[in-house]
């Protein structure tokens, strides 16, 4: 009787990082019109109004600090983790 072997398929580093990259910039520079969208048309408050200013900015502020977090735990897990060390038995 013969053992199953699984072998992980390991993605491409460095097209993960730019596509991770490109995907964090896209939702940083979004984060402001989607806010105004979200706030002044979808749910329909007056620009200038003080709700509708504090809400814009909520939306604006908040998905910005989960993307600086995420950001900076990603970076900092990946820097202080050292590289596997895989051991082949024969």
């Amino acid at each position: 009787m013969g053992t199953l072997t699984l072998q992980r398929q390991h993605l491409p580093f460095w097209p993960t990082v730019a596509l991770a990259v490109a995907a964090w910039l896209v939702a940083w520079f979004l984060a402001w019109p989607l806010s105004q969208w979200v706030t002044f048309d979808l749910l329909g408050l007056q620009e200038g109004s003080p709700v509708g200013e504090a809400l814009a900015f909520f939306l604006y502020d908040v998905p910005k600090v989960l993307l600086l977090l995420l950001g900076i735990v990603t970076v900092q897990v990946r820097v202080s983790t050292p590289p596997p060390t895989y051991v082949h038995w024969r």
